[in-house]
Formats: structure tokens, C-alpha cells, sequence
């Protein structure tokens, strides 16, 4: 604690060190009833933090047996299950959403490396 007594917070925006990009599949009917699928960007520069799991979380995920290579973290809603993440070089689905308070001011993805 400082010398002050005051406890200083970082932001949750501060922690967010990158920005990403979110895809979201539509898919369009071909002319031979088959569907054609399309991934089409629906959100552009959120901020974000993505984090590989430890292998103490991996082994959690496996005993359940969920497929999750890594964790993001945002403060935008609007990303959607089955959506795709595309952060630091690295395309990824989102498996799984938590609101972590319930009020919207952080959101944890779970997420499976598509690339």
C-alpha cells in the first residue's frame, strides 16, 4: 500500500494489451442446395488479452472434455459462441463466454486455436 494509504487499481481496459478482430459464419444457399459457409467480420480493434492455458487448466478442460487451447479477456459484448477471435497473429473459436461480475465489465472467452 502506498505511503498515501490509497490503493491504486489498473482499469480493466488498461490490462486488455492488444486488440482483435471478431468473424461471425453466415452461410448462403449454392445453386445446388448446399451451403456455402462465410465468415464475415463483425466487430474490428476491441481490446483484448489472450492468454495460452497452463497445463493445470488444460488438464481441467480435458477431464470435461472441452476443447480449449486459450483464454481472452474483453470488456465488449457481442461476441457470440462459435464465433472466430482473430488476435496477435492467431485465428481461434470461441467454445465457451463468461461474464465474470454479471455486469458486463469483463468478459473471459474460452477459446480453441483454429490455425
Amino acid at each position: 500500500i502506498p505511503q498515501d494509504g490509497c490503493v491504486r487499481t489498473m482499469s480493466i481496459r488498461g490490462m486488455l494489451r492488444n486488440t482483435a478482430s471478431v468473424l461471425r459464419k453466415t452461410t448462403t444457399a449454392d445453386r445446388l442446395g448446399g451451403e456455402t459457409p462465410t465468415w464475415s467480420q463483425v466487430m474490428t480493434a476491441i481490446p483484448y488479452d489472450l492468454q495460452p492455458l497452463s497445463a493445470n487448466e488444460r488438464n481441467v478442460y480435458n477431464r470435461e472434455a472441452e476443447q480449449v487451447s486459450h483464454k481472452g479477456y474483453t470488456d465488449v459484448a457481442g461476441v457470440r459462441h462459435g464465433d472466430r477471435v482473430v488476435c496477435v497473429g492467431k485465428t481461434l473459436t470461441v467454445q465457451g463466454i463468461r461474464d465474470t461480475d454479471s455486469v458486463g465489465r469483463l468478459f473471459v472467452h474460452e477459446l480453441l486455436e483454429t490455425n
